[in-house]
């Protein structure tokens, strides 16, 4: 769990946003229960109204990716592709796309030989463009993964036909899709960052000296000690009824006299421990004055038997 917090933080700061997670003397918080909640709406608002104009801009450069000449349109798709790791690029003729391009993929120490279809999206491509790019391998110098491109729709089923097992994998990239990475690695769309302000809580909690998680840990703290006077209070009230219930008039007055000397709420300690036990002792034993009558009343013959 630590991992993924640390990555999602890292992946938000690293695209201009800030953290979503705060971690820290083995407690994991949101970093919005620290800012004020009309920020934290506003911040929200201005996220949506952010994702509707990219997916808007999206949309723009779908359009004039359509309009473009063949051949520009190949050199934009080629500066997309080095900028994501593919190099090495060149043209291959086969039955697959409207454009077809070998390329090496790399990813780190890892080169790959990919096979890439270009299809210039005057209808949704289906299954059978995957199955065509993967009958065509040998053409792509032996191609081990292939990518399908394209400006417009991918039907339904692609998906599943690209991810099909004991076949060779393939990845699509629909217009959606293609605008979205394009985006990501500043090839036709460039990012425009808006101000948005947050409060440097680790700097602020430094010199403050304490944080709204201590302030809450004090509180319950608080509110246990209070529970376990209520629930101490309320054993010593029973075991003084339960004494008067027993012993009588005498158990009354002996019951007032301990009362007199128990010390009141405002005197009970908020750290002394509860006494589950002493209860439990009372209640099960009888007192001596209670057993002290029942002797006598046994000793006692009836009053039938003296008459006779």
């Amino acid at each position: 769990m630590a991992a993924a917090i640390r990555g999602d933080n890292a992946k938000r700061q690293a695209t201009g946003r800030r953290p979503r997670f705060r971690e820290g003397d083995g407690q994991i918080s949101l970093l919005e229960w620290e800012l004020p909640g009309d920020a934290v709406n506003a911040e929200r608002d201005a996220v949506r109204a952010a994702d509707r104009q990219r997916q808007s801009i999206r949309r723009a450069l779908l359009k004039r990716l359509k309009d473009l000449p063949d051949g520009a349109l190949l050199e934009l798709l080629a500066a997309w592709l080095n900028a994501v790791g593919v190099n090495s690029l060149r043209a291959v003729r086969a039955d697959a796309g409207d454009f077809n391009l070998a390329g090496t993929l790399r990813r780190g120490p890892e080169e790959t030989p990919l096979a890439i279809s270009i299809y210039k999206g005057r209808k949704p491509v289906d299954k059978e463009a995957i199955i065509a790019l993967r009958g065509a391998l040998h053409n792509f110098d032996h191609a081990r993964i292939g990518w399908v491109i394209t400006l417009g729709q991918a039907a339904d089923g692609t998906a599943a036909e690209a991810h099909a097992e004991g076949a060779a994998p393939c990845a699509v990239f629909d217009g959606d899709a293609l605008a979205a990475s394009m985006e990501e690695v500043g090839v036709a769309i460039q990012r425009v960052t808006l101000p948005l302000a947050v409060l440097d809580i680790e700097l602020l909690e430094s010199l403050g000296g304490g944080s709204a998680r201590a302030s809450t840990s004090k509180s319950a703290d608080e509110t246990a000690d209070s529970n376990g006077n209520k629930r101490r209070r309320t054993r010593r009230r029973g075991r003084r009824r339960g004494s008067r219930e027993e012993g009588g008039e005498e158990s009354t007055e002996e019951d007032s006299v301990e009362a007199s000397e128990e010390p009141s709420d405002s005197d009970i300690p908020a750290s002394e421990p509860p006494e589950p036990e002493a209860a439990t002792e009372s209640e099960a034993e009888p007192s001596e004055e209670t057993e002290k009558k029942a002797d006598d009343l046994a000793a006692e013959p009836p009053a039938e038997a003296e008459q006779l």
